[in-house]
């Protein structure tokens, strides 16, 4: 048995989507955050490789981001999305 299954867990997804809790708007969070590849499941909610999301994400660690609310910290519903092609401020 693996310590770190293939897909991420349903507990895992609320964890990164915080306060998402509807299947179609978290689908919609991962797509609008360079998760062009996202899978469904038949329960609607997505179907994200633990691999991909490492690849998507280099600089978030899953661990981390749920350690951060096991701690009672909230993460940005934004906190994944890049910033390219958005206008500069100043």
């Amino acid at each position: 048995m693996s310590a770190n299954p293939l897909f991420l867990s349903n507990e895992e997804i609320f964890a990164i989507v915080h306060p998402l809790t509807q299947p179609a708007a978290i689908v919609r969070w991962f797509k609008h955050n360079r998760f062009t590849d996202v899978k469904v499941r038949p329960n609607g909610m997505p179907l994200i490789a633990r691999a991909y999301f490492d690849q998507v994400t280099p600089g978030k660690r899953l661990g981390c981001l749920t350690n951060s609310l096991a701690q009672g910290n909230r993460i940005s519903r934004h906190s994944v999305r890049s910033t390219a092609g958005m206008p500069k401020s100043g």
